[in-house]
């Protein structure tokens, strides 16, 4: 689905009521019409245009509701129904990747207000020297885990940490335990948006990592 029609689907939910309101107008300036034609004026040709526009203020709502359904704009959300939001969004299609010397940024597309990020410097640096089995497993050994913030209006929601592995070839999300290496759909999500995805797949399936 195109980013700009559920982008306009989800505006026009947002403002149902106004919707809702023109086209009660329109029904009852459409009453009007054919009363003013019952009495033998002219107005049979208004009256269907009338009727026409009243109808799509209320067909355009539910075609709206068909496109996105049962879904809040970003902004109405709730802190908890953002990060539901991230785990079920499509890390390619819905968010854009944007990469400085200093930190590595995903942006949602919809609303570039809510953002997750990685600063490459001290301030985002989790552990310089990250200890962990499926981490050290490779072949160059060494790996960093970094923090990954996850922001709305420059507001923080969450942090999650992922992994540098194997001389920066890829970033694994952290296993909830060490004896079972299980990773939220979330924080896979997350590490999409800063790898190949099917970098990814294999790094986590030769660690043994798998997600909900």
């Amino acid at each position: 689905m195109p980013v700009l029609l559920k982008k306009i689907s989800i505006w026009i939910k947002f403002n149902e009521a106004v919707f809702r309101f023109l086209g009660l107008i329109f029904f009852f300036l459409t009453i009007c019409a054919g009363f003013i034609w019952l009495i033998g004026r002219d107005a049979e040709s208004v009256a269907f245009i009338l009727g026409i526009i009243s109808s799509s203020m209320f067909g355009i709502i539910e075609v709206a509701k068909y496109i996105e359904p049962e879904r809040k704009a970003i902004r109405e959300m709730s802190l908890d129904e953002m990060l539901i939001f991230i785990e079920t969004s499509d890390s390619i299609k819905d968010w854009k990747g944007v990469t400085t010397a200093y930190a590595s940024e995903s942006v949602l597309i919809e609303d570039p207000r809510l953002r997750i990020t990685i600063h490459h410097d001290e301030t985002g640096t989790q552990c310089k020297d990250f200890k962990a089995y499926w981490a050290n497993m490779f072949p160059n050994p060494h790996a960093d885990g970094y923090w990954v913030d996850i922001t709305y209006d420059r507001g923080l929601i969450d942090r999650v940490v992922l992994v540098s592995v194997d001389g920066g070839r890829a970033m694994l999300p952290v296993p909830k335990t060490t004896s079972e290496l299980v990773v939220s759909k979330r924080d896979y999500v997350i590490a999409c948006m800063f790898n190949d995805c099917s970098i990814l797949d294999q790094y986590m399936q030769m660690s043994g990592i798998h997600h909900t």
